[in-house]
């Protein structure tokens, strides 16, 4: 800061606002230090230089969009997923058209879902995208079934973008919207989003893993089975042994084979 402080008459003087140019540290100053500060995931000193941006020029709309991710990324660390989802709908209206914004309350409205059927007793394991896993059992409860729903529109906003602007969309929105198809019990749907990530698919190894679990979940939802063991078995080659993926396959390989009656394989 005190570096920084040395350039501050030519920070005032690109400043725009006459109140940004008359404040003793300037505006654009806290402004530079905040995307730093976001781009090292340091979120809570982006919040406070934010703020401090805001004394200067309340009405800054950069700074208030800010200031509302990076408060809502601190809510969903401290698994407040509703109150993040608020802060990143605050962003949007700042921004309709901001694909981070959405993607970000597309995340906390899936673990939203999760949260609220595990409350409700749902049977739900574990996802990275943090979406409960249906093909463990029934459908959400309904609360969680609504910000399920959202999700998905949000991430099909991101899509619509991506198309608008001619870019790809994040091969993580993706996922995350079959993810979320699937606990909604959607398989087609979502069977359709993978079968475009594949196409569009420019992922590392570790989307490459969610890729082919969800694959296979989805052939599991569409009683596939045969099919969903080949994939399994092909995903239990393919990634290290114990690694959280490894075991997923294990299991779901497993309810496969009971599906289709082979108990004894299903207790390999």
């Amino acid at each position: 800061l005190e570096m920084a402080l040395e350039c501050r008459s030519y920070l005032q003087l690109v400043a725009e606002d006459p109140q940004q140019r008359v404040a003793e540290v300037p505006f654009l100053l806290y402004m530079l230090r905040t995307v730093a500060l976001c781009d090292l995931c340091r979120w809570e000193e982006a919040v406070s230089d934010c703020r401090k941006a805001l004394s200067i020029d309340p009405k800054d709309e950069t700074a208030q969009y800010t200031l509302h991710i990076a408060t809502g990324i601190l809510r969903a660390k401290c698994f407040k997923f509703e109150a993040a989802v608020g802060c990143f709908s605050k962003a949007i209206r700042i921004r309709p058209v901001s694909s981070e914004a959405r993607i970000h309350r597309a995340i906390a409205l899936a673990r939203a879902a999760r949260a609220a059927g595990a409350g409700a007793g749902g049977a739900q394991s574990p996802r990275d995208a943090g979406v409960g896993n249906s093909a463990a059992g029934g459908g959400p409860p309904r609360r969680a079934s609504e910000l399920l729903e959202e999700a998905v529109q949000d991430l099909e906003a991101v899509e619509q973008q991506a198309q608008i602007t001619g870019a790809v969309a994040p091969i993580g929105a993706g996922h995350l919207r079959a993810a979320c198809l699937c606990s909604l019990g959607r398989a087609e749907d979502a069977h359709e989003v993978l079968h475009q990530c594949r196409e569009d698919f420019q992922g590392s190894p570790e989307a490459m893993a969610r890729q082919s679990t969800l694959e296979a979940e989805v052939l599991i939802l569409l009683g596939q089975y045969s099919d969903a063991v080949a994939a399994c078995t092909a995903m239990l080659t393919s990634c290290p042994a114990g690694s959280p993926v490894h075991v997923e396959a294990r299991l779901m390989r497993g309810c496969c084979f009971s599906e289709l009656g082979d108990a004894d394989r299903a207790f390999e």
